[in-house]
C-alpha cells in the first residue's frame, strides 16, 4: 500500500518504494550531516571540527548523496591533515587484530582464537548491546586492561603463539632483523 515518510507519499510497489525513500532521504541536510558527522568521527577525530563537517555536509548535498565526494572533501581538507588529528584516532579490537594480521601477512586457517583476543579486548563479535553496534569513540577502547591485551596480543601473534594464525616474521622483515632486536 501507500507509505508515507517525512510527509512524502511512495506507492511504487515493493522494493521501489524503499529506493525512493532512500533517494529523497539523502537528499535532506540532516542526513548529510549525520553521515559526515560519522565519517568524520571515524576518521578524524572523536570530537571533529564543526567547520569539517559542515564542509562535508555541504559538498555531500551539491554532489547529490555522492559518498566519494564526500570523502574528497574530508581527505582533502586541513583538518584531516592537522597535527590535533594526528594519532587522534585509536582502533577498534577488531580493527586492530584484523589490521595486525594482514601487516604481518598471518596465515589465518582457524580465526577462533584471534575472535577471542577481539573479545577480550572488549568488542566481542556480534554481541554489541545497543542496536547501534559498538562505538567508534576511543574511550572505550582505552583503558588499562584494554592496552594491556593490546599489548598482549602484538606480543603472541608477532611469536606464533596464537593457534589458527601463523605468521612468519623471518620471511617478512629478514633473519638478521628477527635475531637482533635492535
Amino acid at each position: 500500500g501507500t507509505k508515507y515518510v517525512m510527509g512524502s507519499k511512495f506507492n511504487y510497489g515493493g522494493l521501489k518504494d524503499g529506493e525512493e525513500a532512500q533517494k529523497m532521504l539523502a537528499q535532506q541536510p540532516s542526513t548529510a550531516k549525520f553521515i559526515s558527522t560519522e565519517m568524520a568521527r571515524h576518521f578524524v577525530s572523536d570530537d571533529p571540527p564543526p567547520e569539517l563537517v559542515s564542509r562535508m555536509a555541504h559538498s555531500f548535498e551539491q554532489s547529490g548523496g555522492d559518498t566519494r565526494t564526500l570523502l574528497h572533501a574530508m581527505i582533502y581538507s586541513p583538518e584531516f591533515w592537522s597535527r590535533a588529528a594526528y594519532r587522534a584516532k585509536v582502533k577498534t579490537p577488531f580493527e586492530l587484530v584484523v589490521s595486525t594480521a594482514r601487516a604481518l601477512g598471518a596465515d589465518v586457517t582457524v580465526p577462533t582464537d584471534l575472535n577471542a583476543w577481539i573479545g577480550r579486548m572488549g568488542q566481542p563479535l556480534y554481541e554489541a548491546q545497543p542496536p547501534t553496534g559498538y562505538t567508534d569513540k576511543s574511550e572505550v577502547w582505552v583503558n588499562t586492561g584494554a592496552l594491556l591485551n593490546r599489548l598482549n596480543f602484538g606480543m603472541a601473534i608477532s611469536a606464533n603463539r596464537i593457534s589458527g594464525a601463523a605468521t612468519d616474521l623471518d620471511a617478512l622483515l629478514g633473519h638478521d632483523a628477527v635475531a637482533d632486536p635492535d
